[in-house]
């Protein structure tokens, strides 16, 4: 049995490596909000905090801590996953930089010097038929009709 020009399993893996990348991408962006919405509370407690009455301070101060303490926890396991799912989005590489590798992993010059020389070959093969009927033709105009 003849070994087979493109693996399946290569164009299995051509046909879904886009929808694998976006699985990767959403995480990205959602755990991307996440912290932000992390910071963006941080921020918004700390002016309550430094606005707010002294009798007040006490409890929201609290409340911030709290806060803080829980996103801290969450945050601890998400940043890791944002930077491992956002490192493989970006360095896995889409169909048609799949397609171009496999192409430069196929091309050798043996096989350019080898299409060069089936290319001189039809070339030639053209060129002789052309000439072949140019002859045809000019030898019957030249010939009287009888």
């Amino acid at each position: 049995m003849e070994e087979s020009i493109v693996s399946p399993w290569f164009v299995y893996l051509l046909f879904n490596i886009d929808s694998f990348i976006t699985v990767l991408v959403i995480p990205c962006v959602i755990l991307g909000g996440a912290v932000l919405v992390y910071y963006i509370g941080g921020i918004v407690n700390a002016a309550a905090i430094t606005g707010s009455h002294e009798a007040e301070k006490g409890q929201m101060q609290k409340s911030a801590d709290n806060w803080r303490k829980v996103w801290k926890e969450h945050v601890r396991y998400l940043i890791p996953i944002f930077i491992s799912a956002l490192l493989l989005a970006t360095f896995i590489p889409n169909k048609d930089t799949l397609i171009a590798i496999y192409v430069a992993d196929q091309l050798t010059w043996k096989k350019v010097e080898k299409t060069v020389e089936i290319t001189n070959d039809i070339k030639n093969s053209l060129k002789k038929d052309a000439i072949d009927i140019i002859e045809m033709v000019t030898k019957n105009k030249t010939e009287p009709k009888k």
